[in-house]
């Protein structure tokens, strides 16, 4: 799409140029005699021109300079050209007159009558050559520059430096709940051992406990049946 943009920024003023001077060209011979002389076609080519081709490379310079200017920004400078409020006076200047031009020929070749009766095609003229010289302003003020090579190049660069990044933040954030998790068993697994071996040892004290009672009634039986002999 970038290429698409970089040859309409070209072909765009240029075609403006010609179908808008073949406007003005056929509107102005139509009021001239039957003369088709190499100096009348001159003359009509060059008033004809005298105009379009200014404008057209008034386009081409504001283009250029919002080129000028987005680069200077990137780089952290003021834009170069100082002049830029002028340029864009003049070119409104030139608009306005392309305007005249183009209207003039709808005009003529619409035949249209009184407003209350032709009104849709003064609309259709109006809509016209506002749409025209809003597609020229476009490219003028507004279609952006196509990147630099280099400035694609790191961009894309930058983007695989960060999406790197994302999943090794990714990848260390899922160690790290895992390390979590296998922490977690473990503890409870040692506190399951030392509840069982609590339990074990208070078994085993109870068994021994009891097995010391056994003794002790055993032995004070022993010396109680010496005394039921006597």
């Amino acid at each position: 799409m970038e290429g698409v943009k970089n040859v309409w920024r070209i072909i765009g003023p240029i075609a403006f140029i010609v179908f808008t001077a073949g406007e003005v060209y056929h509107y102005i011979k139509h009021f001239l005699p039957s003369d088709n002389s190499i100096w009348t076609q001159v003359l009509l080519w060059g008033i004809t021109l005298l105009i379009e081709i200014p404008f057209c490379m008034a386009t081409f310079d504001l283009s250029g300079r919002k080129e000028r200017a987005a680069e200077a920004k990137n780089a952290g400078h003021d834009a170069p050209d100082k002049d830029t409020p002028g340029a864009i006076a003049m070119w409104v200047t030139m608009a306005l007159i392309n305007i005249a031009g183009q209207m003039a020929f709808l005009f003529f070749v619409t035949k249209a009558g009184t407003f209350d009766r032709d009104w849709p095609i003064y609309l259709f003229i109006a809509f016209r050559v506002i749409g025209v010289i809003i597609g020229d302003a476009y490219v003028a003020f507004f279609l952006s520059p196509a990147p630099l090579e280099v400035d694609h190049i790191v961009k894309h660069q930058n983007a695989q430096t960060e999406g790197l990044d994302r999943l090794n933040d990714a990848s260390i954030n899922q160690r790290i709940k895992e390390s979590r998790a296998q922490m977690l068993l473990e503890q409870n697994q040692r506190t399951m051992d030392t509840e069982r071996k609590n339990a074990d040892f208070v078994a085993r004290f109870n068994d021994m406990h009891a097995e010391h009672m056994l003794r002790q009634q055993a032995h004070l039986l022993e010396l109680k049946a010496p005394e039921k002999d006597i």
